[in-house]
């Protein structure tokens, strides 16, 4: 039998007042109704459809790393690990990801950028 997949993504921002919550507290507590909403069939409903793999996300105040993304890419044009060439595809696939992919993906390249300047 031939298996035929598909990639779907679902994004929720909101704007909230805390009233005094934590974000620390918020974020765990996101965390925890979508796994329970995943696993109780947000995804596939009520269909025979199999969830084979799915990742979630919660990111908190994104906006706040810009300036710190920012220094990151300043950098990295600088020292000639970004250049002209290769701008057009990392724009893209930096624009088509995720914000929590994004982040991610920028955390793990600054701290390999790290290791190599104190090496």
């Amino acid at each position: 039998m031939m298996i035929i997949t598909t990639t779907v993504t679902l994004e929720i921002s909101a704007v909230l007042d805390l009233n005094g919550t934590d974000k620390e507290d918020l974020e765990a507590h996101l965390r925890a109704s979508l796994n329970k909403a995943i696993s109780g069939g947000l995804i596939t409903g009520l269909s025979n459809t199999e969830l084979l793999m799915y990742s979630a996300n919660v990111t908190v105040d994104r906006h706040d790393m810009e300036d710190e993304v920012t220094s990151f890419l300043n950098a990295q044009i600088a020292d000639g690990n970004l250049d002209a060439e290769g701008m057009g595809r990392r724009l893209a696939r930096y624009g088509l990801q995720m914000p929590a992919d994004f982040l991610d993906e920028i955390e793990e390249r600054s701290s390999v950028a790290l290791e190599d300047a104190e090496a």
